[in-house]
């Protein structure tokens, strides 16, 4: 039995999500943001104070519901883990889904054909959207600035795999992954302090520091500039062994899309990338090139992101393999 003994106080009752049990287990449990609701909760209104006193109410303990799991997660091994929403579950990236007919009632079945496949994974893409409603997420808005009406434009976009497209005839339509700079080396996280070069050093009898030897930098450049990037993606630039080589291309297919803001400072965006092939789901990884200036003489920035997979080569050392450039600003 529990009381509170000083009324004065405000008693938030904080429960971890299985996703976060998870996490505490394998002792990678790191809290980055809190969310607060109201959800198990009603008001009532009162002529004379405004509300009604909620003291002598049943209040029943907050418990772990489907809602919480509002981003899918990825393993260690870049598995999708298990996901339940409603009568929809996925595992492994496969999905199921219960059957309500027939001798197989009440039973999961895997998804089967492309077209139910289709339906089934755009149900859970939707579920992310239909929890975080669910949450009943406490706020503050500004009265006269912040809104709830987020519009995109457009709805959708294509991009299109043909002789020309992504690569012209010049280029390779394929390539060893063991010829590609492996994850360490790769130029997209050369900006940060983990893949930064650090020679070892070594301290002196007198306190001094110095080289342990001479070992070479074989990073990549670690100036990569967004005019670099942009230049990559209009195809008049190659970046190659950390050397820039001007060259002739067609641009690399792009999709503008534009999104009405709802916060006084800007909009808080969540965003995941899926790859839906063989009716199997999976997670791309993403890696947050950070927000960059558009030019040494600018004040604007644009915010970076790289969109790919990851690949073992023939030693087993991770490479990735970019597959889509985001850019938000």
């Amino acid at each position: 039995m529990a009381g509170i003994l000083n009324n004065k106080l405000r008693v938030l009752d904080v429960i971890v999500t299985d996703e976060g049990q998870r996490q505490m287990s394998s002792g990678k449990f790191t809290i980055e943001f809190a969310s607060f609701t109201d959800g198990h909760t009603y008001y009532e209104a009162d002529a004379a104070s405004g509300s009604s006193d909620a003291s002598d109410r049943i209040f029943f303990e907050a418990v772990r519901r489907e809602a919480d799991q509002i981003t899918l997660e990825t393993d260690d091994a870049g598995q999708l883990i298990g996901l339940k929403a409603g009568s929809i579950e996925m595992a492994s990236g496969y999905l199921f889904k219960e059957e309500v007919t027939g001798s197989n009632k009440g039973m999961m079945q895997i998804a089967s054909g492309s077209e139910e496949f289709a339906s089934i994974a755009n149900s859970i893409l939707i579920s992310s959207l239909n929890h975080f409603n669910q949450l009943n997420t406490l706020g503050t808005k500004h009265p006269f600035v912040d809104s709830s009406d987020f519009t995109i434009s457009p709805k959708s976009g294509s991009f299109y795999v043909n002789n020309t497209n992504p690569f012209s005839p010049e280029e390779s339509f394929g390539m060893n992954i063991n010829s590609i700079e492996p994850l360490f080396y790769d130029q997209r996280l050369s900006h940060i302090s983990n893949f930064k070069y650090l020679s070892p050093i070594i301290r002196t009898l007198t306190g001094r520091t110095r080289p342990l030897g001479d070992y070479p930098d074989l990073r990549q450049a670690s100036d990569l500039t967004f005019e670099d990037i942009k230049k990559q993606l209009e195809g008049t630039l190659k970046l190659s062994n950390g050397k820039k080589f001007s060259i002739s291309r067609e641009p690399r297919q792009f999709q503008a899309f534009k999104f009405s803001p709802t916060m006084l400072h800007g909009n808080n965006l969540v965003m995941q990338m899926f790859e839906i092939h063989n009716n199997r789901m999976t997670k791309l990884d993403v890696i947050d090139f950070g927000e960059i200036y558009v030019s040494n003489n600018s004040s604007e920035s644009k915010r970076v992101f790289f969109a790919g997979k990851v690949f073992l080569d023939e030693f087993e050392i991770p490479t990735y393999v970019n597959l889509f450039t985001i850019i938000l600003g």
